[in-house]
């Protein structure tokens, strides 16, 4: 149940917020079912602890001062909490998830891609609630101009949730290996065509190269002729890749990316004290399409400093390039830090289930 409301919070049929409802299923299987035991180490107790004070610092300067630019979001129930805490709850939401948990997520998004499948063969981005103006696909050979919505509200909520499903796929492929898991990527690249999200195409596809490419077979017999393929196929992808316009098209980013740069660069040390920053131009409502800079122009050094002193401390001597893909997307998207959500939450399942698992093979073999 817990998987699934997760899972739900990021379609077009329920609010985000509905995340919320996963913190008494997770007191009932802690305290009543007792399915889960779960333990800190010293060093997620001190990063979890710096975290806390950072978010309690904030917040109270937050209350006392206020931020420079109010939250804008009239429908966002939590906007006006500075999101440092949002994020401190969702990674000690993610220890609770189980592998489980990440399995039937998985089968979620594959099932959810497969809808988009279909959406894109009949030619319609959505067979559900649709909230855009887009009704049928553009009669295009230009893939962005056909992404479809799944069970999303848009085609980028399905491209997140498929580089989600890349990451939780190629950590079972560490694990376990399991040739099913080489179809679910598969699937993965057939969500990547679909939503055609540039930033979730190479986060992925990047990310797949340097998993593969560990073995000098598979890159003889995979990698070296994908890349071939890819030269002789270039002036098709770079067209693909450029929206048909033959040159870089940053999509509007490289203004977004300086109204957050500039906000930070004027309040350097504090940021917008910690309500998240969004920039509104001429009425239309953007974030910063870069999750690393929203979270210093939101919260400026000290947020940024504490946190990543205590991310470091919570995930000591786990593998953070497990989620490669998401650390990637989070660069030309909003993924990781976005606060109590379903991509926070999830991050931080993947890593806390990828280091318990490989204890678990490396004691028993015979699982992988």
């Amino acid at each position: 149940m817990i998987a699934i409301i997760l899972y739900l919070s990021t379609t077009v049929f329920f609010p985000a917020h509905i995340t919320l409802a996963i913190l008494p299923l997770i007191v009932i299987r802690l305290y009543l079912v007792k399915s889960t035991k779960i333990t800190y180490t010293r060093n997620e107790i001190i990063g979890f602890g710096i975290l806390t004070l950072s978010a309690s610092v904030i917040l109270i300067s937050n209350t006392i001062i206020g931020p420079k630019v109010s939250n804008i979001l009239e429908n966002s129930l939590l906007g006006d909490i500075p999101y440092i805490f949002l994020i401190l709850l969702a990674l000690i939401l993610g220890k609770f998830l189980s592998a489980n948990d990440l399995k039937i997520i998985q089968i979620l998004i594959i099932c959810e891609v497969l809808i988009g499948i279909i959406e894109y063969v009949i030619g319609v981005p959505t067979f559900f609630k649709n909230v855009t103006p887009i009704g049928e696909l553009a009669d295009s050979n230009l893939l962005y101009q056909r992404k479809v919505f799944g069970l999303s509200a848009n085609s980028s909520v399905l491209a997140s949730k498929t580089v989600y499903l890349a990451t939780i796929t190629l950590m079972q492929l560490r694990l376990y290996g399991n040739k099913f898991n080489k179809i679910i990527i598969f699937i993965v690249l057939i969500g990547l065509v679909i939503t055609f999200n540039r930033a979730a195409i190479i986060a992925v596809c990047f990310s797949l190269v340097l998993f593969f490419s560990r073995s000098f077979k598979n890159i003889l017999v995979l990698i070296f002729p994908l890349i071939l393929l890819a030269l002789w196929n270039w002036d098709n992808i770079f067209t693909q890749m450029t929206r048909g316009k033959n040159g870089v098209d940053y999509s509007g980013r490289d203004q977004i990316f300086s109204y957050f740069f500039n906000f930070w660069k004027e309040n350097i040390f504090f940021g917008n004290l910690g309500t998240k920053l969004w920039w509104n131009s001429n009425g239309s409502i953007w974030h910063a399409h870069n999750s690393y800079l929203e979270f210093i122009a939101s919260n400026g050094l000290f947020g940024s400093i504490t946190l990543l002193i205590g991310l470091i401390m919570i995930f000591y001597k786990k593998n953070i390039l497990v989620c490669l893909p998401i650390l990637l997307y989070s660069m030309a998207q909003y993924g990781f830090l976005w606060g109590l959500s379903f991509y926070d939450v999830l991050f931080s399942a993947i890593l806390f289930t990828y280091s318990q698992e490989l204890k678990r093979v490396t004691l028993n073999p015979s699982i992988s």
